[in-house]
């Protein structure tokens, strides 16, 4: 009793610590490992939990910076510079203390790759910078280690589960490789009954392909239906043509000039003069609208796709070849 009268006032004094904790300007003990630096008049610490893990656990550093405000930190891209672990830097924080100073702090995810009594990790360093000073800070950590294992320690023997026999194997075997060769070739039959369907399909709905007759007679009747036919289509119509002769008649059209072009369809008696005459100027004009860079009106070149369909009307249409005949002479 006389002892608790003595140490009153030394209970007393400790009382409000016991109900309220640590005051604000003292700092609770944390456990783990604690790194202090001191550069100019910013206090730097380096908050490390544990010293010893395992390969599947994570550690979370905490980088603490307090100095007078402003505080300005740089921090690296890579926070660590060792490669056996894999860092994730959270985004930090800047607080404004009591005092007046800020207080700029980072937390680090760190996860081990490897196993080791003694697996180091070396921190980037940090450029800093408080108040109005002039001078960067370089704030470089020692490198600490950790010990990573990849073993349990003290495990739950409750947990384990009994060594099981490996399951039976069948007794017949004949009859499972019969079953497995089975499958196999009714599913390689299927397969190749779906193909022959495909095939079979696709090539009826081709049909057969269009003679060069036919594609020149649909494009002239795509160009009549479209308003903005002029003499850049002109060439192309021309090629057309030429495709035409040559394929149906065996004349090397597309590789003849206009002049022989025109002259190989008059011996061979393809076309009556008129159209010959139409097949002259329209390869003509072409020529220049190709070669020359000349521009026909929107009227001469609806005349030219008009002739056109003539023309091709006309070589569509089975015509016999007349061959002169040579006169016969009178006996003498």
């Amino acid at each position: 009793m006389q002892l608790f009268r003595l140490h009153q006032a030394a209970w007393i004094s400790i009382l409000p610590f016991l109900v309220h904790g640590p005051s604000p300007g003292q700092e609770a003990a944390e456990p783990g490992r604690q790194f202090r630096k001191q550069l100019g008049s910013m206090n730097c610490r380096l908050s490390v939990p544990k010293d010893r893990m395992s390969l599947s656990d994570q550690c979370v550093v905490t980088l603490q910076i307090d100095g007078p405000a402003p505080l300005y930190v740089d921090p690296p891209s890579s926070v660590i510079t060792t490669t056996g672990w894999r860092a994730r830097a959270m985004p930090p924080k800047l607080t404004r203390l009591d005092d007046g100073s800020e207080r700029w702090q980072q937390q680090v995810e760190l996860e081990p790759f490897g196993v080791g009594d003694n697996v180091p990790v070396e921190f980037a360093p940090y450029r800093i910078r408080s108040g109005n000073e002039i001078k960067e800070w370089i704030l470089q950590w020692e490198p600490i280690s950790m010990q990573v294992s990849s073993s349990i320690r003290d495990a739950d023997l409750s947990f384990a589960k009994p060594i099981t026999s490996p399951p039976s194997l069948p007794d017949d075997k004949r009859r499972s490789s019969g079953t497995w060769i089975a499958l196999v070739a009714t599913t390689l039959l299927i397969m190749l009954a779906l193909a022959g369907m495909y095939v079979w399909r696709r090539s009826r709905s081709r049909g057969p392909a269009k003679t060069p007759l036919e594609q020149s007679m649909d494009l002239i009747a795509q160009w009549q239906m479209m308003p903005s036919f002029n003499s850049t289509h002109l060439p192309e119509l021309a090629q057309a043509i030429r495709r035409v002769l040559e394929s149906h008649f065996a004349l090397p059209a597309t590789r003849y000039t206009t002049q022989e072009a025109i002259s190989a369809v008059q011996q061979s008696n393809l076309l009556p003069p008129e159209q010959i005459s139409n097949l002259a100027e329209l390869l003509t004009a072409a020529d220049s609208v190709k070669f020359a860079g000349d521009s026909p009106g929107s009227d001469v070149c609806r005349a030219y796709l008009k002739s056109a369909h003539e023309i091709l009307t006309v070589l569509a249409v089975p015509i016999e070849r007349t061959v002169p005949l040579e006169e016969e002479k009178p006996p003498r």
